[in-house]
């Protein structure tokens, strides 16, 4: 799994807020831009950390939805996988759109 912010601006200012100076933050945006493209490569799933309860709760039925997976508990995981309203949350993800 990969959890990125939902901006590059967003990150930006979570540096920001930190206190981090300025060469910090513009070395940790190049990083951090290096590090999701090899990331979104890598992951299954990608979740946007933009609200920190909404997030957490798309984590928590991803690993629940793998963990029933593999251990033949039936039920696939994208099933395991919808919300509320039925939507998918945590599907294999590429491009930059959301999840929910």
């Amino acid at each position: 799994m990969l959890v990125v912010a939902p901006s590059i601006e967003e990150q930006q200012a979570r540096l920001v807020g930190r206190g981090d100076d300025d060469s910090h933050v513009a070395e940790r945006l190049r990083i951090g831009r290096a590090e999701e493209r090899e990331g979104r490569s890598l992951a299954d799933h990608v979740v946007v950390n933009d609200e920190m309860e909404r997030a957490l709760g798309e984590l928590q039925r991803i690993v629940e939805a793998v963990r029933a997976t593999r251990a033949g508990q039936g039920g696939s995981v994208a099933a395991a996988q919808r919300d509320e309203g039925g939507s998918l949350l945590g599907e294999p993800h590429t491009g930059d759109r959301r999840l929910t």
